[in-house]
């Protein structure tokens, strides 16, 4: 089993030493930004377009690796041909001799792992708000036949703007059709693969929505939820354990973000969630708003984090989606309206509206749905009974009119 993919942290959150100033083509070289085991990423200039960048170079140890140049190149190919707000976009490839680079959209900003190690653990709702971008971008790649098959924390980038990003396609896999992995061979990160994709069976985008509630899980407690120091325990864990809820592991996360936890960590893909759009919705549905309120929501967020070290533990709770009280009330009160109509038809179906007129006609101040109570009698309402409805018979004869039954 090969544990591949890497952490492409493509922020500019933290200058490195480089070859600053070195030419590649229409690129000048700026500083090093980090990288991953198999890349490394330079912040980057285009000098016609007057646009920083991200270069990605394939470490020298790897340039007589086939394979690994083909996963390098897939990669490329794959992000460029995914236009969409929420995905790291590619620009440009290119060969120099033995040298790989691929060149980047910059995204100037932190990734999930390293605002993982600033607070422990985020808010739920930022949690959400997060992952509810990411499934719009996973979503418009699993539309195009494309599984990420890498997702993690280091992986999903988020801008100043509150905008979240997801990268590293390096071993995206497209549906239905044979990929560079060979038989035996299982490629991802261990701690965030699905049950299918340990086993090595057929791919599809439940697939993603697993791994995405495993970083759901973790972004929101702090911790993951199939977590051991032995590679063989993770994968086993993965595939026959049931992840303690979170509500257990952290206190002051809501039931209904719990559910949606849950639902993608089942083990069968056909009880999860279809695809990112449909978690995409159910996201929705307990966050409020729309990704643009998701994207003002992260900015207010990270506004609030501090320029350098360790946030507080409770950094950020008190935020919310702009309407979200307003929404909550909404409920309310159409929970209590179906509750008194439901009581109001009781009551009249027993008959004992007429001694409870003064305490209806108050509850009509609260729930204006119900009807005018002026003047209660033994009947009911003022209006009184409804007229029974003529009933119609029909005679013995054949084709007879029908006659009103008196």
């Amino acid at each position: 089993m090969e544990e591949a993919g890497e952490a492409t942290t493509l922020s500019a959150r933290e200058g490195g030493k480089g070859p600053s100033g070195q030419r590649l083509g229409n690129y000048i070289l700026l500083e090093e930004l980090g990288g991953g085991g198999m890349a490394t990423i330079y912040k980057g200039h285009h000098a016609f377009l007057d646009r920083p960048v991200a270069i990605k170079e394939l470490k020298s140890r790897f340039r007589r690796d086939s394979e690994l140049q083909d996963r390098f190149q897939r990669e490329a190919r794959t992000a460029a041909n995914l236009p969409h707000r929420n995905i790291v976009q590619v620009y440009d490839f290119w060969r120099d001799r033995e040298h790989r680079y691929l060149v980047m959209e910059l995204v100037e900003g932190l990734d999930a792992a390293v605002m993982l190690r600033r607070v422990g653990a985020l808010p739920p709702y930022v949690a959400l708000a997060l992952v509810g971008q990411v499934c719009g971008g996973l979503a418009f790649a699993h539309a195009r036949g494309i599984i990420h098959r890498d997702l993690k924390p280091s992986n999903l980038l988020i801008t100043r703007e509150g905008v979240a990003k997801v990268g590293d396609f390096g071993i995206a896999h497209l549906m239905d059709t044979p990929g560079l992995t060979q038989p035996g061979q299982t490629l991802g990160t261990l701690a965030y693969m699905s049950p299918e994709q340990i086993r090595g069976e057929r791919l599809t985008p439940a697939s993603d929505v697993f791994s995405l509630g495993i970083v759901l899980y973790e972004l929101m407690t702090g911790q993951r939820p199939f977590a051991e120091d032995d590679a063989e325990s993770v994968t086993a864990k993965i595939i026959a354990d049931r992840p303690t809820p979170p509500c257990r592991a952290k206190r002051g996360i809501p039931r209904a973000a719990q559910r949606i936890v849950l639902k993608c960590l089942r083990k069968r893909p056909d009880q999860r969630f279809r695809g990112c759009a449909a978690l995409e919705r159910a996201i929705g549905r307990v966050v409020g708003g729309k990704p643009a309120d998701w994207e003002a929501f992260l900015r207010r967020y990270l506004e609030l984090l501090p320029a350098e070290g360790e946030a507080s533990p409770g950094h950020g709770r008190s935020l919310r989606i702009p309407g979200h009280f307003g929404r909550r009330l909404r409920r309310l009160g159409l929970g209590v309206g179906l509750m008194g109509a439901a009581a109001y038809g009781g009551l009249a179906l027993t008959g004992a509206t007429a001694s409870l007129g003064p305490t209806l006609k108050w509850a009509q101040t609260l729930l204006p749905s119900l009807p005018g109570w002026s003047d209660p009698s033994p009947r009911g309402p003022e209006q009184g009974p409804r007229a029974p409805r003529p009933r119609t018979t029909r005679p013995a004869g054949r084709g007879a009119p029908l006659e009103p039954r008196r």
